[in-house]
């Protein structure tokens, strides 16, 4: 299942236990304890709306705060109006903010379906052990460069496509 990776750093190739956290609130954490689940060391995959709600800043803290390993995002907004939300295929990336030792992933709204519902049939109902291979690499202070790329076609029109990358 393709990932792609926040601006964090994060290299693993390893099994994890994956818990579903709801939207990855604090509250959502206390109800994951309640049903005695503990987080620490754990993929944690939330639902994100960074068009309606909020950033994925917040998870990606709340994940580090309450132990996990590394968080999981998927755009759950509507994809009218979410950004750049093309299809339900689509991994949604945006740019981050925080400390460099809250991983944050991003998985396409299918992945998290698919996810959701292996978890859900799982032994317990509530974990799910994943492999998972990432090798995403921060380095300060060094350069960093832009993708550009040229599609020669019919027209004489320029077409600029760009993020935060």
């Amino acid at each position: 299942m393709p990932l792609a990776s926040y601006q964090k750093t994060f290299v693993t190739n390893g099994e994890y236990e994956l818990v579903y956290a709801g939207k990855g609130f604090k509250e959502d954490y206390q109800k994951l304890r309640d049903q005695g689940i503990d987080v620490k060391d754990k993929i944690v995959l939330v639902d994100t709306d960074q068009y309606n709600e909020y950033w994925i800043n917040l998870q990606a803290y709340e994940g580090k705060v309450q132990g996990a390993a590394a968080i999981i995002g998927c755009e759950k907004s509507d994809a009218e109006k979410s950004y750049a939300m093309l299809s339900d295929d689509q991994i949604q990336l945006n740019d981050i903010c925080g400390p460099d030792d809250a991983p944050a992933l991003s998985v396409s709204r299918n992945s998290s379906k698919a996810l959701i519902e292996a978890i859900e049939a799982s032994e317990d109902g509530n974990m799910l052990d994943v492999k998972l291979n990432v090798n995403a690499k921060v380095t300060k202070n060094k350069g960093s460069q832009n993708v550009w790329a040229e599609i020669p076609g019919k027209s004489k029109e320029t077409i600029i496509i760009m993020s935060h990358y």
